[in-house]
Order: structure tokens, then sequence, then C-alpha cells
């Protein structure tokens, strides 16, 4: 006896729309970010602390298209972004991502001032599929911060 056909042709659908291509680029204590070579003004500058670069989340992530939304009362800010959830806790390394825990070398803080959520460049990216890749000055430190997808 051969193979069984298959009754009908079948087709394998996304239930989620594409992310639209996107690249970003900050530069370390500067307010200016290039949303695909577009100049957008932020309310908080990357920074270098403690040898790490952190970004404002809040303005990273919705340049990636991404839902961002605080907690107050729990301190966690929730970033959705197609299928994906990511929910990080202020001042925790602990953080999930569609439920499942992850840990962080450093916490998220909330950046004195600007009272905007700071996060390991890194950390902004990889849960979405982008990477974070760096620029450094003559003396090797950060000069600027690129994602893309």
């Amino acid at each position: 006896m051969g193979p069984v056909p298959c009754p009908r042709p079948f087709t394998v659908q996304e239930d989620q729309p594409a992310i639209p291509k996107t690249s970003i680029v900050l530069t370390i204590n500067s307010k200016d970010m290039l949303v695909n070579e577009q100049k957008v003004t932020v309310d908080a500058p990357p920074v270098i602390k403690n040898s790490r670069t952190f970004v404002p989340l809040r303005a990273v992530t919705e340049a990636f298209g991404a839902k961002v939304s605080f907690d107050d009362a729990a301190r966690v800010v929730t970033i959705e972004l197609g299928k994906d959830v990511v929910k990080m806790p202020i001042g925790s390394k602990v953080y999930t991502v569609n439920g499942k825990s992850m840990t962080m070398d450093v916490a998220p803080y909330i950046q004195p001032g600007a009272n905007r959520t700071m996060i390991p460049a890194r950390f902004a990216a990889e849960p979405f599929g982008f990477t974070a890749d760096f620029t450094k000055n003559p003396d090797g430190t950060v000069a600027n911060v690129m994602f893309k997808n």
C-alpha cells in the first residue's frame, strides 16, 4: 500500500503581521535618536552607568513599534510587540518573556529627573528579535548604540 494522499492542500498562516524593518541609532548622552534615518528627540538620553550602556526603554521599544505600559503600584513595565509580551519589574534582574522567567545581569532603574525607565541596551532588543551593536570612541568608550531587526 502506498502513501495516502492529502485530501486538500493547506497553507500556513501567521497570526501576527510581520514587524517592519527598523533601524535605530542613539548617541550616548544625546537626546537625538535616529529612527530609520529620521531624527527624533527623546526625553532621556542613553547613558553609561557602572560600565553598562543603558537606553530609555519606552523610546526605544516604541520606535520598534511596541506598546508600552507601566503599572505604577507594582512598578512593572510591560512591553508588547506582535505576539511577544515582556514584563520587567523596576529594580529586579528577573523579567519574563511570554511568561518565561529570564535573568539580566543588571536591573532596570528609573532615571532621576527624567522619570524614565532605563534598561541595558541588549535587553531592550533581544526579546523582540532586534540586535544591539555599539560603536566606540577613540578612548574605547561606547559612542553609539544601534538597533535593527
